[in-house]
């Protein structure tokens, strides 16, 4: 049994040392005291103390750094599941498209380009700008020419343009959205209430995109023009290797991203989900090259439409390195374990 459980670790966990889970969840005042750590180490390394009427996890033995309580502990998250959600293939894509407006490789543009093209969907939602060039709305788009590509970094309410599409008879509609987006989405198809649930004549296909932070418009606003920046002078922005990008005709500017907090909604500080988990595709900038899109593919329907896509010759792409989901794991563990932060 022992044996068959380090196997089963070796291949599907991140293994852990006890004092990760010591300096992460104990000493933080997170631990929930349920002793789950203390049963499962298989070498008796750790015992429970009473401490101010508190039950306290210590190291009293030698650690063999096996992963187990540092997996099983209900406030850590360890395992592939947990962190990227289901995934049957991560790929790194580039369009071979030309849009001067495509964030890194494209990839979710040329998605959307090609199901329309073969009418594969009669609508897609996205988001595009509104009356304030980087204040985004939520839009239907029936024709590929009018697909415009690009990121923005801020709420959208995808859901209302969603219903409208449906109200106005599209069947089969593909929606773009963060993981807060399609978090929704996700219950409204799979609720006996939702209205997608009750319409099985619907097709709505989740594109979900890599999320860390949004922004509220008006700080940002108000933070670019402290430095001598007019939001409206910025033809791109860009978050890559943690760092906010600005492209402006005078030159390029950019931020750590945590020097930003101040700037960010407050609702994303309890988003968990960095890469749109409950998504049929997901999008992202993170560890892919340079100008490449990176690639989640999760759904059996999102797999055949997707490699559809990668037969009809319009992108670049390849199989993502092990070791480049990996950089993708650790982020999103960062995320999730950001909660605790305050």
């Amino acid at each position: 049994m022992i044996q068959s459980t380090r196997e089963w670790f070796k291949e599907n966990a991140k293994r852990f040392a006890f004092k990760k889970l010591e300096r992460e969840i104990i000493k933080k005042e997170i631990c929930v005291e349920c002793g789950t750590c203390v049963s499962v180490c298989p070498v008796n390394a750790i015992s429970g103390e009473w401490q101010d009427a508190r039950y306290v996890p210590k190291l009293t033995g030698d650690c063999v750094a096996c992963g187990l309580c540092y997996a099983f502990c209900p406030r850590t998250f360890s395992l592939d599941d947990e962190l990227l959600g289901r995934v049957r293939d991560v790929y790194q894509v580039r369009s071979m498209l030309e849009n001067v407006r495509r964030q890194n490789g494209g990839a979710a543009t040329s998605f959307l380009r090609y199901l329309l093209q073969e009418k594969l969907i009669d609508a897609a939602i996205v988001a595009i700008p509104g009356n304030n060039k980087w204040r985004p709305v939520s839009s239907i788009i029936t024709s590929p020419d009018d697909l415009q590509g690009g990121t923005f970094y801020s709420h959208i309410p995808m859901t209302t343009s969603l219903m409208e599409a449906i109200s106005k008879g599209h069947k089969r509609i593909a929606i773009v959205g963060t993981s807060c987006n399609i978090d929704a989405l996700e219950k409204i198809q799979s609720r006996p209430a939702g209205v997608l649930a009750r319409s099985k004549d619907l097709e709505v296909l989740r594109l979900g995109l890599f999320c860390m932070d949004s922004f509220n418009y008006s700080k940002l606003v108000d933070f670019l023009r402290e430095n001598s920046i007019e939001i409206d002078s910025v033809k791109r922005f860009e978050i890559s290797k943690g760092k906010l990008r600005a492209e402006t005709d005078a030159g390029s500017f950019e931020w750590p991203i945590a020097d930003l907090e101040h700037l960010m909604n407050k609702s994303c500080h309890y988003c968990y989900d960095l890469t749109s988990m409950n998504a049929d595709v997901s999008f992202g900038n993170i560890g892919s090259e340079d100008d490449w899109t990176t690639v989640i593919v999760r759904t059996k329907r999102g797999a055949d439409l997707f490699n559809r896509m990668l037969e009809s010759k319009t992108v670049e792409y390849e199989k993502l390195e092990q070791k480049a989901v990996f950089v993708i794991e650790k982020i999103a563990r960062m995320k999730m374990k950001r909660r605790y932060s305050k």
